[in-house]
């Protein structure tokens, strides 16, 4: 519910903005580079999760601590 009214509370040209929308989130949720590095280094498989999960979440931690 949060994440919908934060974006709610923007312009509409704003809020359809894929871009725009990521920066307000990762604000929100204080995703810095330095907490991507933690979250790639530290990550593991969950026995419940394929393999190709795993390798979206370590790819997606990754490109967040590279684009930070």
């Amino acid at each position: 519910m949060e994440v919908s009214h934060i974006i709610a509370r923007e312009p509409d040209d704003k809020a359809n903005s894929y871009e725009h929308v990521r920066d307000l989130l990762l604000k929100r949720f204080k995703l810095t580079p330095e907490k991507f590095r933690q979250l790639f280094v530290t990550h593991q498989k969950a026995p419940e999760r394929t393999w190709i999960d795993f390798y979206h979440e370590l790819n997606i931690y990754f490109n967040g601590w590279i684009d930070g």
